[in-house]
């Protein structure tokens, strides 16, 4: 079983080595300080974002500019705003040089960030990297490199934690990945998916259980893992579309959002829910957040807190709320953006995230107030780097 392990000693000498490989084959870092009157550049827009509890979060924004009109950056900027007291003040104090994919933050200290290092490096994927941050999202560490192209990230403690993705070469095509730690980042162990795709969705409940979704040639299938991930069962769903969005909030109960492409451009979005832990699924109903007939939207995210509340949001700016288990939806909130994710915390609290905005409602979506970030305060007790890998 192969392992990736901390940077010390000999190792660490050769990850110094591999990483300026990697920045002088595959990517250009992006030159300059983080500028103190612009913490959000307008080349920026919002990726995504992460609440351990109703006070401490992080958004992360992605800036592939370089500067020069109509230039295509070959690598590209997470910009992380973090907040300890739910949303009035933000602080922008890094910047990574790697591609944003998922972020999440476990707790008030620690998070964990993953993503690409450059867009474009020839024929092979670009190397994929595992950011870990201790203090909140102030600063951040390389834990580990990856050579799968990493789409997800999900940790149940400080200590436990997994990403998935997938692994092409030319001989093999392409095949799940999953890389695991027990240890905080300490050692990760590789093991292999039976589900493989550009978009891999992790979800997990619990230690033991955990399920990774994506779609292969047009149909949706998740793998399900009862052992804490040492063997996995293939499951076939009733999805035939282009994306799905999931959401697993206990080891029984679970939802999936299935895009099906219909005539004239048009498409539905299929809720279907699950009481067994995805063995089989049963139709809700199709997801209307909008009153276009025929219009083509796409739910991005979903989040049910409780088998009978849920929201949703879609890329056409809707946030849409159900009190009936995702039978009749509400819309809750309207924008001229589209919505990229939706997050509650308890039953009250709850962020919207948008290409450009956030929002956020502490009365359990009755009313939502804009967040800007353009007034995040920047760290200047440490000098801004251009990136947060050494």
């Amino acid at each position: 079983m192969k392992q990736i392990t901390r940077r010390n000693g000999l190792l660490g000498v050769l990850f110094a080595v591999t990483f300026a490989v990697v920045l002088i084959g595959c990517a250009r870092a992006p030159s300059g300080q983080i500028s103190s009157t612009d913490p959000f550049p307008a080349t920026a827009h919002l990726v995504g974002m992460s609440f351990a509890d109703q006070n401490d979060g992080i958004v992360i924004a992605e800036d592939c500019s370089t500067g020069g009109i109509g230039q295509a950056a070959s690598a590209c900027r997470s910009l992380p705003f973090t907040t300890s007291n739910g949303g009035q003040t933000w602080l922008a104090e890094s910047r990574i040089l790697l591609s944003p994919r998922a972020i999440q933050l476990v707790d008030a200290q620690n998070g964990w960030l993953i993503g690409s290092i450059g867009e474009q490096c020839g024929r092979v994927s670009c190397p994929n990297a595992i950011m870990e941050t201790t203090d909140g999202g102030k600063s951040w560490q390389r834990a580990a490199m990856a050579t799968s192209v990493l789409s997800d990230v999900r940790f149940v403690s400080a200590m436990n934690g997994w990403a998935v993705g997938q692994s092409c070469t030319p001989s093999n095509g392409c095949t799940g990945a999953l890389v695991m730690t027990a240890s905080g980042g300490q050692i990760w162990n590789n093991r292999p998916l039976p589900v493989s795709g550009q978009d891999i969705q992790l979800e997990r409940a619990g230690t033991e259980n955990a399920w990774a979704a994506t779609i292969e040639s047009g149909h949706a299938v998740i793998a399900r893992t009862t052992d804490g991930g040492r063997t996995w069962q293939r499951l076939a769903t009733p999805c035939q579309g282009s994306t799905i969005t999931i959401d697993f909030p206990g080891e029984d109960e679970g939802w999936l959002v299935c895009n099906a492409d219909l005539s004239e451009g048009s498409s539905a979005n299929v809720l279907y829910q699950s009481t067994d832990g995805a063995m089989s699924w049963q139709p809700v109903g199709i997801m209307r957040l909008d009153s276009m007939a025929g219009h083509k939207t796409r739910i991005a995210a979903i989040d049910f807190i409780s088998s009978e509340i849920g929201w949703a949001v879609d890329d056409q700016g809707h946030l849409a709320g159900s009190t009936d288990g995702g039978r009749i939806w509400t819309i809750r909130l309207n924008v001229t953006e589209p919505l990229v994710n939706v997050q509650f915390i308890g039953a009250k609290h709850g962020w919207v995230l948008g290409a450009r905005h956030l929002w956020r409602t502490a009365d359990g979506g009755k009313t939502w107030s804009q967040v800007s970030l353009n007034d995040a305060a920047i760290d200047h007790s440490r000098p801004a780097r251009t990136g947060e890998i050494e």
